[in-house]
């Protein structure tokens, strides 16, 4: 059984405790990768002394949040069946980490807000400021400036698959 199938039955409720432990597991190995990514890359630096593997259990955590019929709500509120379906393998696991990364870069702000509450309101004002000028290339630090890049630089690697299977 792929990811998509043990996906499926998470979100329709019929899940069995096999497919959720795939499920959780596949979200665990991208959470960890991206945190390990995030790190080596020097943009998670308050994080360096902490567990990687503590905090991607912490970060994925409210993924798997039951309502009182069982069923796995920002699981559900993410994926459809019928939009599964229309989805290959492939594109299920991709679906699958962009959910993860948002998740975790969720919970490394929220973190970061609780510890540094006026960096929270600059980061805000910032995603404000660069949303409200229809900003469409990527936004980056680098020496000390604030640089809003073209979207068309591709040479960059991209992140290698993570097999779920």
């Amino acid at each position: 059984m792929g990811i998509k199938d043990a996906l499926k039955s998470c979100i329709d409720g019929s899940y069995s405790r096999r497919e959720l432990k795939k499920v959780i597991k596949c979200c665990y190995t991208i959470a960890l990768a991206y945190l390990k990514m995030k790190t080596s890359s020097n943009t998670l630096y308050l994080y360096q002394n902490e567990q990687l593997e503590d905090l991607a259990w912490d970060f994925i955590a409210d993924l798997f949040h039951k309502n009182d019929s069982g069923n796995l709500i920002k699981l559900s509120e993410y994926f459809t069946v019928s939009d599964l379906n229309k989805l290959d393998q492939n594109e299920t696991e991709i679906e699958l980490r962009k959910l993860v990364f948002t998740k975790v870069d969720d919970n490394i702000f929220r973190h970061l807000g609780e510890n540094d509450p006026s960096l929270r309101k600059i980061i805000r004002n910032l995603k404000l400021a660069i949303r409200n000028t229809n900003c469409t290339g990527k936004v980056c630090y680098r020496d000390a400036l604030i640089i809003v890049e073209s979207d068309d630089d591709v040479s960059k690697p991209s992140m290698p698959p993570i097999l779920c299977r």
